[in-house]
């Protein structure tokens, strides 16, 4: 039997949330690292999911080059456009280990609750209010 790279890319697409993944960078922008994790599937790594130092996420496009390997973690999984949305740290582990487990099916979103202590960018201030917008995620 011939495969068809339909039926090749169905079963190359079996990917967890959590699951550690090693991806080669394609190319970099100012918030994203595209990656290639194999050769029909890519992974976008967002500015916020590579580290928790202000001044290594301020140095974000000279940390990565295309070519590069890195060990990420996968944070979302989209199958319809088979994409993975990575991180440099396995916070899906970490969020589950101070609950005690939870559903792999489920994505990093998911798994945060009131008083985790996440990283995040101050998009705006709220000066009437004191308030804040703090973007935790690319959208």
């Amino acid at each position: 039997k011939v495969e068809t790279s339909d039926e090749n890319s169905r079963e190359d697409f079996d990917f967890s949330n959590g699951q550690h993944v090693i991806g080669y960078v394609i190319n970099v922008g100012d918030e994203w690292a595209r990656l290639a994790i194999s050769r029909l599937v890519k992974g976008d790594l967002f500015v916020l999911d590579t580290s928790t130092d202000p001044s290594e996420l301020q140095e974000f496009q000279k940390r990565f080059r295309p070519g590069q390997p890195l060990s990420c973690y996968i944070l979302s999984i989209n199958k319809d456009k088979r994409r993975l949305r990575l991180g440099l740290t396995d916070v899906v582990r970490q969020l589950d280990d101070k609950r005690g487990g939870s559903d792999m099916n489920q994505d990093l979103f998911g798994r945060i609750r009131e008083g985790d202590i996440i990283g995040g960018k101050i998009t705006e201030v709220l000066p009437g209010v004191g308030g804040l917008v703090i973007q935790i995620s690319p959208h």
